[in-house]
C-alpha cells in the first residue's frame, strides 16, 4: 500500500535529482559515505530492491548512484548509504544519523532494525509491528522478504545479496567426556561389565565460529552398536538431550558396544563422529577354582595356615577372563573376601578347635562369580591360653627382698601344663623360667632397677602352645637408693666410715623417691647420747616424696663398717641437740652381698609417724637417724663365706640372711606385717638412678 501521494513523490524526485546535481558540481568524485573494512563484505553493485508502488528501485551501486553498502562479519550489521530515486539517500548504519538503527542479522539470518531516509521517515526490517521478513541466507548472501517503508510501502529485497557473507559454518565442538552408570556404579571405558541396563550423560559441548557470535548447539546425532565406524548421522538416532539410556540382551554376551556421537548446531553444522564409551559385555560365569590344599595339612597345634589352589577358567567368546578369587571360611560368621590375585594364601586361622572349612571361588573382568566354590578342610588342636588372671605380689621379708606371687589359671581349650615367667622383661622363649602352678615364692629377686620392677607371667597349654602376647603383669619392690660416699666431700660432716660409706635403699609403694639435695651426714659435736658409754658413730639425713600423703617406706641401711656383734649397735632419732633412743623400732642384721657381708639396719617411716621429722601428714618424710656403738666393743671382719650368723640352705651369696639377736624378733615380725600392708599401695613413681648396695 502506498501512503504517499504521486505529488508528494514527484517533489521528492526532484529533490532528489538537484542533490545529485549539488554535490557532482561540488566535488570531481562521487558521494562515498561508507568506508571499506577489512571485516566486512559488500552487497554487491547489481543488487537492487524493487518498490512496487512507484516502480523504481534501492540501487547499491557506487558506480553510477555512488551507493556503498556493507555486512559485518563480526556484528553481522549493515552499514552505509544505498540511493532511491524515490527517498534521496537510506542510511543502514546507526549512530546519531539513524538513532533508530542499525539494519543488522541475527545468528539465523534474520534481519531487524530500521534504515534513514535522509529526506525523512524509515525503511522498517522489525518483524512487529509491520510484519518485515527480510532475511539473508549464509555463504550465498541472498537476501529474501519484504521491508515496509512508511512513505512507499512494501520493499522487496529479492534481488540483494552479499555472496561470501556467513553467518556461522564452523561444526561445534563435540563432547570431551561421557558419564557412564549402571544404577550407583560408574563405569570406565574399555572395561568388562556384566551390566544390561546403561545411562549415559555428557555436558553439553560449545559451538564455534571463525567471527562473530555461534548460533549453538541444538542437538546430537547417538549411535549405540558395534560397529566401531558407525556414522551416527547415518546410522544413529537425533536427540536433543544430553542423556541417553541403552539396555543390552542375553544375546548380546560377549560383545563390544561403542556409544558414538555427531553434534549438530543450529545452522546444521555438524562435528566429527567421535567414539565417547567403549562397553565390553560379559555375563558369562567363570568356573570354579581347581582342587584346593592346605599346609600344614592334619591336626596342627599352630593356628596359622597356607592355602593354596589351582586356577580357574573363564569360557565363552568375548570373556573378560578370571582376573581373581574371593575366600572365606565356613564358620566365624565370614563374609566374602575382597578379590585377591594368584592361587595361594597365607595366614588363615582357624575359626573353632577340630575340623575347619575354607572356601574360595572365582570371579572374571566383568564382576562375574562363580556359582559354587572349591573347598578344603583344615585342623586345629586348640588355642592357645588366654593371660592369667588376678596376677598380685606380696613382699615376704624387707630384709631378703623375697616376694610371692599368685594368680589364676586362664582360660585354655587344652588345660593348662605350666607358666613362663619373668622380670622386667617382656617374655619370650629365650628369657623366661617355668614353673607348673599358679604360684611363685616366697621367692628373694633383687629388682634390676630403682623405682617399680614388673612381674611377666604368660600361660603353656598341654598342647605346648604359648601365645607370648598374653601374657598378665604387676608391680613391685618399688624402690630407690643412693651411695653417701657420692657426696661432695665438704657435705661429709661424720668422720666414720660407717656412716661415710653407707648406702640407702627404700622398698616402698608411694614413698620410695630420695629427695637427692637433701641427703647429708651428721657430725656428733653438738649430740649426746642419752645413755653413758656410747661412742657416736655419726648420722645420715634425708628425705622422701611420697605421691600420696600418708605413704610409708621400708629403709635398709647398708653400713660402710661390718660389724661382728650387731648387739652393740644402736639407733637414735635426733631431737633437738638431744638423741632418742629408737633402738627398739630398728633392726641391724648382717648379710652377704656380692660375696661379702655387710651390717644392714632396716626400719619403716610413716609419712607424719613418730621417726617422721617433721611429724605432719604431707607427702614427704624427713629422717634423720644416728648410729651408736657400746664403747669397747669394737668391729670385727668375718671371711666373707662366713657370716656371724647362721645361713638358711637356700641362701645363696646374693641374698639376704637373718642375723638379728633374739631380742629384736618380735620388733621384725611387727616389722614384717607392716612391709607386707604398706607394699599393697601401688601407684606410678618416678625412677631414680642411683648405686644399689643390693
Amino acid at each position: 500500500m502506498v501512503k504517499k501521494s504521486n505529488t508528494k513523490v514527484f517533489w521528492r524526485r526532484l529533490v532528489a535529482v538537484v542533490s545529485i546535481v549539488a554535490m557532482t558540481v561540488a566535488s570531481s568524485t562521487l558521494f562515498i559515505r561508507t568506508v571499506f573494512a577489512a571485516d566486512t563484505i559488500d552487497i554487491v553493485s547489481s543488487s537492487t530492491a524493487d518498490v512496487p508502488s512507484t516502480g523504481e528501485k534501492l540501487y547499491f551501486d557506487s558506480a553510477t548512484h555512488g551507493a556503498h553498502v556493507t555486512m559485518s562479519y563480526a556484528t553481522r550489521q549493515l552499514s552505509g548509504y544505498a540511493w532511491s530515486a524515490d527517498m534521496g539517500w537510506v542510511n543502514f548504519g546507526g549512530g546519531a544519523e539513524n538513532p533508530e538503527g542499525p539494519v543488522m542479522s541475527d545468528a539465523l539470518g534474520n534481519l531487524s532494525g530500521k534504515a534513514k531516509v535522509e529526506l525523512g521517515g524509515y525503511i522498517d526490517f522489525n518483524t512487529n509491528p509491520e510484519g518485515a521478513n527480510v532475511k539473508v541466507e549464509s555463504v550465498t548472501g541472498q537476501f529474501s522478504g519484504f521491508a515496509w517503508s512508511e512513505d512507499l510501502g512494501w520493499i522487496d529485497f529479492a534481488n540483494v545479496s552479499a555472496p561470501g557473507f556467513y553467518l556461522e559454518s564452523e561444526a561445534p565442538n563435540n563432547p570431551g567426556a561421557v558419564t557412564a552408570q549402571a544404577g550407583a556404579a560408574n563405569l570406565t571405558t574399555g572395561s568388562y561389565y556384566n551390566y544390561a541396563d546403561l545411562t549415559f550423560s555428557w555436558t553439553a559441548p560449545a559451538d564455534n565460529a571463525a567471527i562473530g557470535a555461534p548460533a549453538g548447539v541444538v542437538g546430537y546425532h547417538v549411535y549405540w552398536g558395534t560397529n566401531a565406524a558407525a556414522d551416527p548421522t547415518a546410522d544413529g538416532a537425533y536427540q536433543t538431550g544430553t542423556m541417553a539410556n541403552q539396555s543390552l540382551v542375553p544375546a548380546n554376551d560377549g560383545q563390544r558396544f561403542y556409544l558414538r556421537i555427531v553434534t549438530e548446531d543450529a545452522l546444521g553444522n555438524r562435528a566429527t563422529p567421535v567414539t565417547l564409551f567403549d562397553y565390553r559385555y560379559d555375563i558369562t560365569k567363570p568356573a570354579n577354582p581347581g582342587t584346593a590344599t592346605v599346609s600344614p595339612s592334619g591336626l596342627s597345634t599352630t593356628d596359622n595356615f597356607d592355602m593354596s589352589w589351582a586356577a580357574a577358567s573363564d569360557p565363552g567368546s568375548g570373556a573378560s577372563g578370571v582376573t581373581g578369587y574371593q575366600y572365606k571360611r565356613a564358620g566365624g560368621g565370614d563374609d566374602w573376601s575382597v578379590t585377591i590375585p594368584g592361587t595361594s594364601l597365607t595366614g588363615v586361622h582357624a575359626y573353632q578347635t577340630g575340623q575347619n572349612d575354607w572356601y574360595i571361588r572365582s570371579i572374571d573382568g566383568a564382576g562375574n562369580i562363580a556359582d559354587g566354590y572349591s573347598t578344603v578342610s583344615y585342623y586345629y588342636s586348640g588355642i592357645a591360653p588366654s593371660a592369667p588372671t588376678d596376677l598380685t605380689a606380696s613382699l615376704s621379708s624387707t630384709v631378703t627382698n623375697s616376694y610371692t606371687f599368685s594368680w589364676t589359671e586362664p582360660v585354655s581349650s587344652n588345660g593348662v601344663k605350666g607358666y613362663h615367667y619373668v622380670v622386667n622383661a617382656v617374655p619370650t622363649v629365650a628369657n623366661t623360667t617355668f614353673v607348673a602352678v599358679a604360684s611363685l615364692g616366697p621367692l628373694a629377686i633383687n629388682p634390676a632397677q630403682n623405682g617399680c620392677n614388673t612381674f611377666y607371667v604368660v600361660a603353656e597349654d598341654n598342647s605346648s602352645q604359648i601365645n607370648w602376647a598374653n601374657y598378665a603383669t604387676v608391680t613391685f619392690g618399688c624402690g630407690d637408693s643412693f651411695d653417701i660416699n657420692t657426696l661432695p666431700t665438704g657435705a661429709n660432716a661424720a668422720t666414720d666410715d660407717t656412716v661415710k660409706k653407707a648406702v640407702i635403699n627404700v622398698t616402698s609403694e608411694v614413698c620410695y623417691a630420695i629427695d637427692e639435695p637433701s641427703v647429708t651426714t651428721l657430725g656428733t659435736s653438738n649430740v649426746t647420747a642419752p645413755t653413758a658409754g656410747i661412742k657416736l658413730l655419726g648420722g645420715i639425713q634425708f628425705s622422701l616424696n611420697c605421691t600420696m600423703a600418708g605413704g610409708s617406706a621400708n629403709v635398709a641401711l647398708a653400713l660402710g663398717t661390718q660389724f661382728g656383734d650387731i648387739s652393740k649397735l644402736r639407733a637414735y632419732k635426733n631431737t633437738g641437740a638431744s638423741l632418742t633412743d629408737i633402738t627398739s623400732q630398728v633392726t641391724f642384721i648382717n648379710k652377704v652381698v656380692g660375696g661379702a657381708t655387710k651390717t644392714i639396719l632396716t626400719y619403716s617411716l610413716v609419712d607424719g609417724g613418730s621417726l617422721d621429722e617433721d611429724g605432719v601428714v604431707n607427702g614427704a618424710i624427713i629422717d634423720p637417724i644416728y648410729i651408736g656403738e657400746v664403747a669397747g666393743a669394737g668391729t670385727t671382719a668375718p671371711t666373707p663365706t662366713t657370716p656371724t650368723t647362721t645361713t638358711t640352705p637356700a641362701q645363696t651369696d646374693d641374698t639376704l640372711a637373718d642375723t638379728g639377736n633374739s631380742i629384736f624378733a618380735a620388733s621384725l615380725a611387727a616389722f614384717t606385717l607392716l612391709a607386707t600392708a604398706v607394699i599393697l599401695w601401688h601407684k606410678n613413681r618416678k625412677i631414680y638412678r642411683h648405686v644399689s648396695f643390693r
